[in-house]
């Protein structure tokens, strides 16, 4: 009898740690924005980490608005239908590499 006791509180208190993580990342989540940004603003995200110099502060803005991402309201990219299409950062003599998560960037047209 102890032992069916034990199991029932041992799965008990399982169960109710995956809830109380289930919650904490969501609230995390919530937030910091992290669902906010779908496959390419990540990888517009990762171009701005690799840029090591923004003398002209193009990518300043590259940031949240309203606490939301907007990948398709920052400066120099162009959107349609919430997918980017157009990429213009030319004349601001940024400095850095280009990473592969650019190829995520299916609909770019320039």
């Amino acid at each position: 009898m102890v032992v069916n006791k034990n199991r029932k509180f041992v799965r008990l208190r399982q169960e109710f740690s995956v809830v109380v993580l289930v919650l904490l990342l969501f609230f995390l989540c919530q937030s910091s924005g992290c669902w906010s940004l779908n496959e390419e603003g990540l990888a517009l995200l990762g171009l701005r980490e690799k840029v090591v110099n923004d003398p002209f502060g193009a990518l300043s803005g590259w940031k949240k608005v309203d606490g939301k991402f907007d990948h398709c309201s920052w400066f120099g990219i162009q959107c349609s239908n919430g997918k980017v299409i157009v990429v213009n950062l030319k004349d601001f003599c940024l400095e850095g590499t280009l990473g592969p998560e650019l190829g995520n960037l299916a609909h770019i047209k320039s």
